[in-house]
């Protein structure tokens, strides 16, 4: 049935499921089509789709492997987030990225809402700590609630090119010689956004041209990150490269 012994060790690790009828690869694809499909394609149809993820033509996303069977289906991919740069908004951000990752979820956040390091909070007298911050909060989460309660979080974050704290989110993953070391020792060792897949968000042809393109670059052949996100002309689509 599977063609590498790997390939078994990670069904039997990850989607095998006696509990619930998911014993084997065959009885994990008819319960899967069963559970996904009822209702919604003919009989012969369920039959035909069964046959093809028996025989590894099609296999459907992880997520649908591992649900089979289960009581619940948290068959949902990623959710896209806009906080506001409020008391409130903060709040409701960190409650978002607790429901989403335990209900089996990934989490893309456009942070681009969020006012600069620096500047002052009319309220308390005091100054805000930036995007970063809440970041880092939110990769914290992910590093602490595992999706559906067995994998691993999914995090995304975009700032905009014109942020006034774009160049430390650039630079946000320049970790010490230490971290690295200690990252290369014990991958689990925490450092800096390293449960958070970054992004640089450009909405224009023109924006393309910014000197920060140039830097996103170079940072990439460095580290690796941060990645792009294009909403040309688009600016209510932030969130859909997430």
């Amino acid at each position: 049935m599977f063609r590498t012994k790997f390939g078994e060790d990670i069904f039997k690790a990850k989607y095998r499921n006696s509990k619930n009828g998911c014993n084997t690869w065959p009885d994990l694809a008819y319960t899967l089509v069963g559970s996904c499909c009822s209702g919604l394609l003919e009989p012969w149809e369920m039959t035909a789709l069964t046959d093809l993820i028996t025989q590894m033509k099609f296999i459907p996303a992880g997520r649908y492997l591992y649900y089979a069977g289960r009581p619940v289906h948290y068959f949902n991919n990623c959710f896209a987030l806009i906080p506001e740069d409020s008391r409130e908004g903060w709040a409701k951000l960190g409650h978002n990225h607790f429901m989403a990752l335990m209900c089996g979820g990934g989490v893309g956040t456009y942070y681009g809402k969020i006012r600069p390091s620096g500047k002052p909070i009319s309220n308390t007298g005091g100054v805000a700590s930036g995007p970063l911050s809440l970041m880092y909060a939110m990769n914290e989460i992910g590093r602490n609630v595992q999706q559906g309660g067995s994998r691993r979080s999914a995090l995304y974050a975009s700032l905009p090119y014109w942020h006034n704290d774009i160049q430390q989110f650039i630079h946000a993953k320049d970790w010490t010689d230490l971290q690295k070391e200690q990252k290369a020792l014990d991958f689990n060792f925490p450092a800096p956004l390293d449960m958070t897949n970054i992004s640089v968000a450009y909405d224009t042809l023109i924006s393309l041209y910014d000197p920060t393109f140039e830097q996103v670059v170079a940072q990439m052949l460095k580290t690796g990150e941060p990645g792009f996100s294009f909403n040309i002309d688009k600016p209510k689509e932030v969130g859909r490269n997430a």
